[in-house]
């Protein structure tokens, strides 16, 4: 059974109370439709020696199956065509022209709704009983309309099976994206994931920093106290100042979620290497116009770290993204917060960037430090990034 098969018998088998309802209502309608012609219209009737009662009774029976047309579209379609012909056979009942509606109602629904392969066998019983009809029947195969009835009682077999097909198509589609939505939000947990860990890193390598420089401080304050009080108060309020960016980065790295066990890094990078980052992609081929606005000054490790972090994934994104293109780098010291900006132009992609993930490694360490982080598409088709990380009063 192939893929789109199991998918259509799954779907076969799903069958809403609102569906049942409607085909309820459509079997009751064609019976209702039958009763009139039987009573009301006796020359569009083939003649019948069956009493009034049977005869309502006949076309009633013949439209009821109509009501499980969805959940038991095959078994429908031979259970109103045996009835037909048995009923024109034992109890001469009548044939209406209601009973084409019928015929052609449970056609379609074998076509579209029958699990593989009856869909297929649907137009026989039909066709049968045209044959049927045709010996029970004087004058029937000559009838002038039999040529009309077995053209649309094929059309609405072929209407089926089209309808059957688009059907499942679209179903498989849909089940399609759904594994890649699924997929893609699988890998950006990961990747937010990956990232929290590498910030908890970083972060707890600036905790680390800020408890030695501590330790070494109060060192110091310790053997002077009594020979220089001055240098002593100085190291003591060295260690108080540190101390609070401390508590301040270690409340930010117990609010994230470690996965893995701590790794060696690097030594920890910041915005004051920025120049030397650009001259690396610079010497690689990039052309890049940065520059520092504002005036340069020590920023809480965390900051630093996140900051340069931002401009490096940024400048990747471009490189990756705009081959060729000019990018524009910022980095601009405001009053209470640090801004980095990267612009590029409109170029080829060379198909290496973190792309969306680099993003979302952004967007978290922004919102790490209460920050904000505008990302999008330029008018001139090019991409700009503009990340904000405040500094907290006192660092």
């Amino acid at each position: 059974m192939s893929a789109q098969e199991a998918v259509a018998r799954r779907a076969s088998q799903l069958v809403r109370p609102g569906e049942i309802a409607i085909d309820g209502s459509l079997a009751a309608l064609l019976a209702a439709g039958s009763t009139f012609e039987v009573l009301a219209l006796p020359d569009s009737v083939y003649e019948s020696r069956a009493s009034v009662p049977v005869q309502v009774a006949a076309v009633i029976a013949a439209a009821l199956p109509i009501a499980f047309r969805r959940i038991r579209p095959f078994t429908a379609l031979i259970v109103t065509i045996s009835m037909m012909a048995g009923f024109r056979v034992l109890l001469d009942a009548p044939v209406v022209l209601w009973s084409l509606g019928v015929i052609l109602v449970v056609v379609y629904s074998a076509a579209r709704h029958a699990q593989h392969p009856l869909q297929w066998w649907s137009i026989a019983p039909p066709l049968a009983l045209v044959g049927v009809y045709s010996l029970v029947i004087p004058g029937f195969f000559n009838l002038n309309d039999l040529e009309i009835d077995l053209t649309v009682m094929i059309a609405a077999w072929g209407i089926g099976l089209v309808l059957r097909s688009w059907a499942t198509t679209r179903r498989a589609l849909r089940e399609s994206l759904a594994e890649v939505e699924a997929a893609e939000s699988f890998r950006t947990a990961n990747a937010i994931r990956e990232e929290r860990d590498r910030i908890a890193r970083e972060l707890h390598d600036v905790v680390a920093h800020c408890v030695t420089v501590m330790v070494v401080q109060s060192g110091s304050a310790r053997l002077t106290l009594r020979s220089d009080p001055a240098s002593s108060e100085r190291a003591l309020n060295s260690v108080e100042s540190t101390g609070r960016e401390a508590l301040a980065e270690m409340r930010r790295m117990l609010g994230l979620l470690r996965d893995e066990e701590r790794k060696e890094l690097d030594p920890q990078p910041s915005l004051a290497g920025a120049f030397r980052l650009v001259a690396q992609l610079s010497d690689a081929g990039m052309s890049i116009d940065y520059a520092v606005e504002g005036a340069p000054r020590q920023l809480p490790l965390g900051v630093d770290v996140s900051a340069y972090r931002i401009l490096q994934e940024s400048l990747t994104n471009a490189a990756a993204h705009a081959v060729a293109a000019p990018v524009r780098a910022r980095v601009r010291y405001l009053a209470g917060a640090v801004e980095v900006e990267v612009r590029n132009g409109p170029g080829a992609e060379s198909g290496r960037g973190s792309g969306h993930h680099g993003l979302v490694g952004m967007r978290e360490r922004t919102r790490l430090f209460g920050g904000r982080l505008d990302a999008g598409r330029t008018v001139d088709g090019g991409f700009r990034v503009v990340a904000t990380l405040p500094i907290e009063a006192g660092s």
